[in-house]
């Protein structure tokens, strides 16, 4: 259990780079649809990075952040107006 707990810690030190690497992979699909708004593989690939937040954040102490990311897959999956794709992972609402 304390090894467990040890390797939990170091990736912890390291998610924040990963967090942010994220962060910057959803700014840059978002300013893409905004161009291209029926991109449906920027749309997945939007979801999928939430999602992947929403999971993650709150074991590495990003609790707020992981919610914001929930809310963004609820979002997305209520504006959802063409089909339901899915993977062996989660819901995808494009």
């Amino acid at each position: 259990m304390a090894k467990a707990h040890r390797v939990m810690a170091a990736i912890a030190k390291i998610y924040a780079q990963w967090l942010s690497a994220d962060l910057e992979a959803l700014s840059a699909i978002q300013e893409n649809l905004h161009a291209a708004p029926n991109d449906a593989g920027g749309k997945r690939e939007l979801f999928r990075i939430a999602h992947e937040i929403k999971g993650q954040a709150g074991g590495f102490g990003y609790r707020p952040v992981g919610e914001i990311a929930a809310s963004l897959c609820q979002y997305l999956e209520k504006i959802e107006t063409i089909g339901i794709g899915s993977d062996q992972n989660h819901r995808c609402p494009y």
